[in-house]
Protein backbone atom coordinates (compact mmCIF):
# COMPACT_ATOMS: atom_id res chain seq x y z
CA UNK A 1 0.00 0.00 0.00
CA UNK A 2 2.88 2.25 0.65
CA UNK A 3 4.40 2.04 -2.69
CA UNK A 4 0.62 2.10 -4.06
CA UNK A 5 0.28 5.88 -2.15
CA UNK A 6 4.19 6.60 -3.23
CA UNK A 7 4.13 6.28 -6.88
CA UNK A 8 -0.06 7.78 -6.89
CA UNK A 9 2.29 11.15 -5.14
CA UNK A 10 5.02 10.58 -7.65
CA UNK A 11 2.39 11.11 -10.53
CA UNK A 12 0.71 13.82 -9.31
CA UNK A 13 4.07 15.46 -8.53
CA UNK A 14 4.91 15.12 -12.35
CA UNK A 15 1.43 16.14 -13.28
CA UNK A 16 1.63 19.23 -11.34
CA UNK A 17 5.28 19.81 -13.02
CA UNK A 18 4.09 19.99 -16.46
CA UNK A 19 0.80 22.03 -15.74
CA UNK A 20 3.52 24.31 -14.34
CA UNK A 21 6.00 24.29 -17.10
CA UNK A 22 6.89 27.77 -18.92
CA UNK A 23 4.79 27.32 -22.02
CA UNK A 24 5.68 29.87 -25.00
CA UNK A 25 2.22 32.37 -25.33
CA UNK A 26 0.08 31.72 -28.23
CA UNK A 27 1.41 33.62 -31.22
CA UNK A 28 4.36 34.10 -29.45
CA UNK A 29 7.22 35.70 -32.29
CA UNK A 30 10.93 35.38 -32.77
CA UNK A 31 12.40 39.01 -32.09
CA UNK A 32 15.60 40.59 -30.60
CA UNK A 33 19.33 40.04 -31.19
CA UNK A 34 20.61 36.66 -30.90
CA UNK A 35 24.23 35.64 -31.43
CA UNK A 36 27.19 33.17 -30.79
CA UNK A 37 30.46 33.84 -31.74
CA UNK A 38 30.69 34.19 -35.56
CA UNK A 39 26.79 34.30 -35.71
CA UNK A 40 24.47 36.98 -35.69
CA UNK A 41 20.39 37.08 -35.66
CA UNK A 42 18.80 40.07 -35.81
CA UNK A 43 14.61 39.05 -35.73
CA UNK A 44 12.06 41.89 -35.77
CA UNK A 45 7.64 41.62 -37.33
CA UNK A 46 8.71 41.66 -40.48
CA UNK A 47 11.63 39.11 -41.07
CA UNK A 48 14.69 37.67 -39.50
CA UNK A 49 18.17 38.30 -40.85
CA UNK A 50 21.12 35.61 -40.09
CA UNK A 51 24.70 36.26 -41.05
CA UNK A 52 27.29 33.22 -40.26
CA UNK A 53 30.39 31.85 -42.05
CA UNK A 54 30.34 34.16 -45.32
CA UNK A 55 26.44 33.36 -45.95
CA UNK A 56 23.36 35.45 -45.36
CA UNK A 57 20.10 34.49 -44.71
CA UNK A 58 16.45 35.92 -45.03
CA UNK A 59 13.39 34.43 -43.36
CA UNK A 60 10.51 36.76 -44.64
CA UNK A 61 7.09 37.47 -42.55
CA UNK A 62 7.42 37.15 -38.74
CA UNK A 63 8.03 34.09 -37.81
CA UNK A 64 5.55 32.45 -35.34
CA UNK A 65 6.70 30.29 -32.60
CA UNK A 66 4.32 27.35 -31.50
CA UNK A 67 3.63 26.55 -27.78
CA UNK A 68 6.83 24.75 -27.65
CA UNK A 69 8.82 27.31 -28.95
CA UNK A 70 9.20 25.88 -32.34
CA UNK A 71 9.30 27.23 -36.21
CA UNK A 72 9.85 26.33 -39.52
CA UNK A 73 9.56 27.72 -42.82
CA UNK A 74 11.12 28.68 -46.32
CA UNK A 75 13.86 31.58 -46.90
CA UNK A 76 17.04 32.23 -48.93
CA UNK A 77 20.79 31.77 -48.39
CA UNK A 78 23.02 34.13 -50.13
CA UNK A 79 27.23 34.22 -50.57
CA UNK A 80 28.13 37.27 -49.06
CA UNK A 81 31.64 38.02 -49.79
CA UNK A 82 35.13 36.45 -49.48
CA UNK A 83 37.96 35.53 -51.37
CA UNK A 84 35.95 34.82 -54.89
CA UNK A 85 34.78 38.74 -54.84
CA UNK A 86 32.51 39.71 -57.70
CA UNK A 87 28.35 40.13 -57.08
CA UNK A 88 26.32 38.06 -54.48
CA UNK A 89 25.64 34.56 -55.80
CA UNK A 90 21.88 34.23 -56.38
CA UNK A 91 19.93 33.08 -53.29
CA UNK A 92 19.47 29.52 -53.28
CA UNK A 93 16.18 28.56 -51.25
CA UNK A 94 16.45 26.80 -47.73
CA UNK A 95 14.29 25.68 -44.82
CA UNK A 96 14.89 27.16 -41.45
CA UNK A 97 13.94 25.54 -38.88
CA UNK A 98 14.10 25.82 -34.85
CA UNK A 99 13.23 25.45 -31.24
CA UNK A 100 13.74 28.33 -28.49
CA UNK A 101 14.57 26.21 -25.34
CA UNK A 102 12.80 27.81 -22.76
CA UNK A 103 9.91 31.20 -22.78
CA UNK A 104 11.90 32.88 -19.70
CA UNK A 105 15.36 34.24 -19.89
CA UNK A 106 18.68 32.87 -20.56
CA UNK A 107 17.05 31.63 -23.98
CA UNK A 108 18.68 29.57 -26.48
CA UNK A 109 17.69 29.28 -29.97
CA UNK A 110 18.67 26.20 -31.61
CA UNK A 111 18.56 26.89 -35.79
CA UNK A 112 19.06 24.31 -38.54
CA UNK A 113 19.16 25.88 -42.41
CA UNK A 114 18.87 23.00 -44.67
CA UNK A 115 19.81 24.00 -48.40
CA UNK A 116 17.67 23.12 -51.14
CA UNK A 117 17.81 23.45 -54.81
CA UNK A 118 20.98 23.57 -56.88
CA UNK A 119 23.32 25.24 -54.44
CA UNK A 120 26.61 23.49 -53.34
CA UNK A 121 26.01 20.71 -51.11
CA UNK A 122 22.04 20.21 -51.53
CA UNK A 123 20.10 18.56 -48.84
CA UNK A 124 23.04 19.43 -46.23
CA UNK A 125 22.41 21.42 -43.07
CA UNK A 126 23.92 23.62 -41.06
CA UNK A 127 23.10 23.47 -37.41
CA UNK A 128 23.22 26.64 -35.12
CA UNK A 129 23.09 27.67 -31.77
CA UNK A 130 22.47 31.22 -30.51
CA UNK A 131 21.92 33.00 -27.11
CA UNK A 132 19.23 35.78 -26.80
CA UNK A 133 21.40 39.09 -26.40
CA UNK A 134 24.81 37.78 -27.15
CA UNK A 135 26.75 40.31 -28.17
CA UNK A 136 27.49 38.77 -31.51
CA UNK A 137 30.33 40.08 -33.30
CA UNK A 138 30.51 38.54 -36.60
CA UNK A 139 33.41 38.31 -38.74
CA UNK A 140 33.23 39.48 -42.02
CA UNK A 141 34.59 37.23 -44.59
CA UNK A 142 38.23 37.49 -46.11
CA UNK A 143 38.50 40.65 -48.56
CA UNK A 144 40.78 38.79 -51.18
CA UNK A 145 42.83 35.89 -51.79
CA UNK A 146 44.90 36.94 -48.81
CA UNK A 147 42.48 35.03 -46.45
CA UNK A 148 42.73 38.72 -44.32
CA UNK A 149 39.40 39.80 -43.17
CA UNK A 150 37.24 42.18 -43.99
CA UNK A 151 37.11 43.58 -40.68
CA UNK A 152 34.73 42.83 -37.42
CA UNK A 153 30.80 43.94 -37.68
CA UNK A 154 29.17 44.33 -34.02
CA UNK A 155 25.69 43.59 -34.05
Amino acid sequence: MAIQSHVARTVLAAALLAACADPFPRDALLLGGWGSPSVALLADSASVQLEYACWHVNIPGPVLLDDRGAFNGPGTRSFSGGAAGGPPATPEPVIASGRVTSASKPRVLQLLIQRLGNGPLPGVTDTLLLQEGFPAVYMACPDDASGRAGGARGR
